[in-house]
């Protein structure tokens, strides 16, 4: 049997002839030396003496046979503990080497014993432990003291163990025996129960209300972070302390200690395994009502509860408010002066107002618990009333505005107003049906009558030839005519009702607001004027007439506005006012307008002012020869080629029969010299199809105007003077 590392087999025992034969050789080698000569008695007695004595062996021989047995046996069982113990013991010697092993130790390093003996121990550790296991196992020999740690060792065959080593110094000092604990299992569970633990934590951390543990003396032994908030203390000051002394108020404490008492017998109490609403204590005193639910918990024999609280002061608020709102909706629906009555889901009268019993002269007595068909000899069996009770409201939970015209037996013909409601009422945990009644005959009536004024009003409306409109206070329109609405490319049914916002632009529609504000605000006819485009792209210049409306009370209620199309007036005085101010042969301003602008000018800051006059020669010629057609040919042609020289902002205006003059406002004399080189470079003039005499003058101010204008005249007569001297010359 091998034990330890060291072979260990029975040895055979020694026989009684293997001793004989030895005790006989010992004899014979004594028998060679010399003895002394015996006499027969000494003789029988050292013959006798021998035999007690090789009896005496016999006996000692058996005695240590059976010892020997006995020690065997010992020995293998311990060998049989040694090997098959549940934990693994290794011998290293002082280099850490394996000198013996059990199969345990060989089964957690996964390897066979035999290969193990001789093989150093660390190699088996995982090398994130390897450093700290050297210095433990150097620690173990210095230290000569039993020493524990924990590693994690490989495993050929498996996932790697973590193994608790208890190790101590053999009494030779030369080797240590290492106990090896496999606690891989006890470290998992632990991790399984810190893991649960944690999760078990944060959900309480996460819980809005508040948990406590107490044990059965009623020592709270844990609370979350609900509790310290709802309370207003820290757990510090929860835990390890009489629960009920710190949270339940004077008044409950006698009950609370019968139960703790009963509790802590039988885990059981009034309270256990139920939710019950009780008032319970802050640190600063003040009470609070809380929803209380407590299971009990066995824990070592002992009983636990587990009591989670929840704050419902809030709720118990909206409970109080609801059933104020309550009350005071009943109070309501009492003073409402319009019939109301409530159904149930079956249409049968919970309830009435006194408005419904004035109004349809009946009793409680005659309604309270009828079907609404049946009330008043039948009077409410009406087919619009059965189609918004049964088939509407089955649909819908609120239906409004729904009118029924019937002939009642008890106030004649009526035309009355239904608005419904079905809603839930948790109380009867059944639907109702709230039902408002309102007799609307005369406001029909009137509803009709005001229908024939506008009908009167639309058609006065539509003869007017022109655009016309009607609009009430808030600037909506009550009525427009076929006119107006064209312009939109409307019916005029769809501008009705609409505001001037839901028409226009933006910026036009706050433009006629403001009108509308001022023909409020001035109380009188109010004229305006403005140009349009239609919806087909053309513009249109419109005259408005608004007149404001008052009642009898002299309360303002609306605006009348007619509208006329001035366009063509509009384009006549266009014309009329470019005719003033144009020369109409050639396009050009008039000598009237370049007087206007020159006196305009002479007040304003547009010095330096250039002035170029022109003048075309030989038209007198042209017009004897060629005709008069022909000379206004020739000054449009010179009125085209001084405009087409000069820039936007310069008047260019035909002032004589053949003179032009040009005003260059803020322009010196030597831009305007510019402007002359580029007509005299023209193709016209250089082909000698036209012929132009120029001047120019040039003033800085006001005073130096008139000079100028003389100068430039002047010079233009030079002008015309050489050309012509040159013409006679060639």
């Amino acid at each position: 049997m091998t034990a330890m590392g060291i072979e260990t087999g029975k040895t055979k025992l020694t026989t009684n002839d293997k001793l004989r034969r030895n005790a006989e050789e010992r004899l014979h080698s004594k028998k060679t030396e010399t003895h002394p000569f015996r006499t027969d008695d000494e003789t029988q007695r050292l013959i006798h003496e021998l035999e007690v004595h090789q009896i005496e062996l016999e006996l000692q021989n058996e005695a240590l046979e059976h010892a020997r047995d006995e020690v065997e046996a010992t020995l293998e069982k311990y060998t049989d503990l040694y090997d098959f113990a549940p934990v693994g013991y290794i011998t290293l010697d002082r280099n850490g080497f394996i000198s013996a092993v059990n199969l345990t130790g060989a089964g957690l390093l996964g390897i066979e014993r035999s290969r193990l003996i001789g093989r150093r121990f660390a190699l088996f550790v995982e090398s994130t432990d390897r450093a700290d296991f050297t210095t433990f196992n150097d620690t173990v020999f210095t230290s000569r003291c039993k020493q524990s740690c924990e590693v994690l060792l490989r495993n050929k065959g498996s996932l790697p163990h973590i193994i608790q080593i208890e190790a101590k110094v053999t009494a030779s000092a030369q080797e240590c025996s290492f106990t090896l604990i496999d606690i891989t299992g006890r470290r998992l569970a632990e991790q399984a129960l810190h893991a649960s633990e944690e999760r078990m934590y944060r959900l309480t951390e996460m819980a809005a209300d508040a948990i406590f543990m107490l044990d059965d003396s009623g020592t709270a032994t844990f609370c979350n972070a609900a509790a310290e908030r709802m309370f207003g203390c820290p757990a510090e000051s929860i835990t390890h302390c009489d629960f009920h002394r710190l949270f339940i108020p004077e008044c409950y404490q006698t009950n609370v200690k019968q139960g703790l008492a009963h509790f802590k017998k039988q885990g059981t109490g009034p309270l256990i395994g139920k939710t019950t609403e009780i008032m319970a204590l802050r640190k600063d005193g003040t009470e609070f009502p809380v929803e209380l639910s407590i299971s009990s918990l066995k824990l070592q024999g002992k009983w636990h509860a587990i009591a989670i609280m929840r704050d419902i002061t809030e709720r118990k608020q909206l409970e109080t408010e609801n059933q104020d709102a309550r009350k005071y909706a009943e109070n309501i629906v009492e003073t409402v002066r319009r019939p109301l009555v409530v159904l149930n889901s079956n249409l049968k009268v919970i309830s009435s107002n006194q408005s419904f019993y004035s109004t349809f002269y009946a009793t409680p007595e005659e309604t309270i618990g009828k079907y609404i068909y049946d009330l008043g000899n039948r009077q409410w069996d009406v087919p619009e009333m059965r189609e918004l009770l049964e088939e509407s409201l089955h649909h819908d939970t609120v239906f409004s505005n729904y009118e029924v015209e019937h002939d009642f037996p008890t106030i004649g013909h009526r035309v009355i107003l239904l608005n419904a409601r079905r809603m839930f009422w948790k109380n009867k945990a059944s639907h109702i049906i709230l039902l408002a009644m309102e007799d609307i005959s005369e406001r029909k009536q009137a509803e009709e009558r005001i229908s024939e004024v506008m009908r009167q009003q639309q058609a006065i409306l539509d003869n007017i030839p022109n655009m016309a409109w009607l609009k009430d206070r808030d600037g909506r329109y009550v009525a427009v005519n076929e006119p107006f609405s064209s312009l939109y490319g409307k019916a005029p049914k769809d501008l009705v009702g609409k505001s001037d916002h839901d028409i226009y632009p933006l910026e036009r529609a706050m433009k006629y607001e403001q009108e509308s504000s001022e023909v409020m605000e001035s109380g009188t006819r109010t004229y305006f004027e403005e140009s349009i485009v239609n919806h087909e792209g053309k513009t249109h210049h419109i005259e408005k007439i608004e007149t404001p409306i008052y009642n009898d009370s002299g309360v303002f209620i609306g605006i009348i506005g007619i509208s006329h199309d001035i366009t063509i007036r509009k384009e006549v005085e266009v014309s009329l006012r470019h005719d003033s101010t144009h020369d109409k042969l050639t396009g050009l301003y008039n000598r009237a307008f370049f007087d206007v602008e020159l006196e305009r000018f002479a007040h304003g800051r547009m010095f330096p002012l250039s002035i170029v006059m022109a003048d075309v020669n030989d038209l007198k010629t042209v017009n004897d020869t060629l005709g008069h057609e022909a000379g206004d040919n020739l000054i449009r042609m010179a009125a085209r080629i001084i405009l087409k020289a000069f820039r936007v902002e310069d008047i260019v205006a035909r002032i004589g029969g053949d003179e032009f003059a040009v005003l260059l406002p803020q322009t010196d004399e030597t831009v305007a010299e510019e402007a002359v080189q580029r007509i005299l470079a023209c193709p016209e003039i250089s082909s000698c199809q036209v012929s132009i005499a120029f001047g120019i003058g040039s003033a800085i101010n006001k005073e130096h105007l008139a000079e100028a204008l003389k100068e430039s005249d002047e010079r233009m007569y030079l002008n015309k003077f050489a050309l012509k001297k040159l013409k006679s010359i060639q």
